[in-house]
């Protein structure tokens, strides 16, 4: 049997956890994106 994990009470505090390590996340792929973008840019000049 696997072990089952307890269920707890709707967790506000792990959402918004979640949600903020999301929008870091999102942040950084889009800066890194970004920084890729510009750098063909300038080798292409």
């Amino acid at each position: 049997k696997k072990p089952k994990t307890p269920k707890e009470p709707p967790k506000t505090g792990d959402d918004r956890n979640a949600g903020v390590y999301g929008g870091l996340i999102g942040l950084a792929l889009v800066g890194i994106l970004g920084a890729r973008r510009a750098n063909r840019r300038r080798k292409e000049m």
